[in-house]
């Protein structure tokens, strides 16, 4: 028998869902950087890869320049629910998001 699985290390993923909440909602308080940050307001963003994987992201609602969120919008325009965005896997092999 046989496996032949296409998976690539970079491409095209769309947003499927996504999640309102605080940041503690999505990541376990000892994960924190920064636990005073814990009552942020985030999203959460289920994606799936052209080969059929799926992975999540989670960004705070930040003001600042450098924020993931404000990057994101400046690159792909309003998110929603079946917005086509990059990714590339990262050192360990996991799909993210390329801001």
């Amino acid at each position: 028998s046989e496996i032949n699985i296409n998976v690539k290390s970079k491409g095209k993923a769309k947003i499927v869902k996504i999640e309102e909440g605080l940041l503690k909602d999505f990541i376990p308080l000892e994960k924190l950087k920064n636990q005073a940050n814990a009552d942020r307001k985030a999203y959460r963003l289920t994606l799936q890869t052209e080969d059929g994987r799926t992975f999540r992201e989670t960004v705070a609602l930040s003001v600042s320049p450098n924020s993931k969120l404000r990057k994101l919008i400046e690159r792909y325009g309003t998110l929603k629910v079946g917005t086509e965005v990059e990714y590339a896997e990262d050192a360990r092999g996991w799909p993210r998001l390329v801001y």
